[in-house]
């Protein structure tokens, strides 16, 4: 699937998708789950891995959207009051898989806040594990 959508992406000429989206499916009632892979963070990040790679032989994969925008309801305003080892072992898995073994290229945050912060300003998020712990050299960009 990714390598048929990098090569759309190519056919009209554009140079990065805004995909995959590696968020859960927590409530299913939610308005953007048709995007993710499922609610279970390995799967999620089997199928990124997967995703990214066939994309990226033809176009930028952009992994959205970092991290825990799981609903719909107040996405814009709602905080996902996280512990860290949940935060690392289900909701960052399936971004980090994307990015350190499929190579993702970009990155695009929620609009949500983390434990208080917004994603887009999160210096945890954006600079300790994005950055420095993943190693990411990629694009950030924000939701829009």
């Amino acid at each position: 699937v990714g390598e048929v959508l990098g090569l759309e992406c190519k056919r009209r000429g554009a140079d990065i998708l805004l995909g995959p989206t590696l968020n859960l499916h927590r409530f299913p009632n939610t308005g953007r789950h048709f995007e993710c892979f499922s609610e279970d963070p390995y799967l999620s990040a089997q199928m990124g891995i997967a995703y990214v790679r066939g994309v990226q032989k033809h176009a930028v994969a952009c992994a959205k959207h970092f991290v825990c925008n799981d609903q719909e309801t107040d996405r814009g305003t709602q905080n996902s009051v996280v512990d860290p080892r949940t935060l690392r072992e289900v909701y960052l898995a399936p971004f980090e898989a994307a990015i350190v073994e499929g190579g993702a290229g970009a990155v695009m945050c929620g609009y949500n806040r983390v434990n208080g912060s917004y994603c887009t300003e999160n210096e945890w998020l954006l600079t300790k594990v994005l950055r420095e712990e993943w190693s990411f050299k990629g694009l950030v960009m924000s939701d829009w």
